[in-house]
């Protein structure tokens, strides 16, 4: 199944938007903008800012938000638990 973060680059990239662009229709800064579209959801402030931000972008771009939404909850969850199976508890 597709990741909400590619679908977003792929969009932009097909639509000709620079990521600038994107920074000014959405006020997202860049940084969180390549953040998304590189499904590096931990370099995002929280995951409520994450998801706000990627309903912004996705509206941006004539992309169903709420669909988008619960795309970057499945690739946000599998992310979480891909770090919780690396991660080892740490001993006290």
């Amino acid at each position: 199944m597709r990741k909400i973060s590619d679908i977003l680059k792929e969009t932009r990239v097909e639509k000709n938007l620079q990521l600038d662009d994107v920074q000014k229709g959405t006020n997202i800064k860049k940084k969180f903008i390549v953040a998304i579209e590189n499904g590096d959801f931990r370099d995002l402030p929280s995951e409520s800012y994450a998801m706000g931000f990627v309903k912004s972008y996705a509206s941006y771009l004539n992309i169903n938000p709420q669909k988008a939404v619960m795309l970057f909850k499945r690739e946000y969850a599998g992310d979480k638990q891909i770090k919780e199976s690396i991660i080892e508890p740490q001993k006290a």
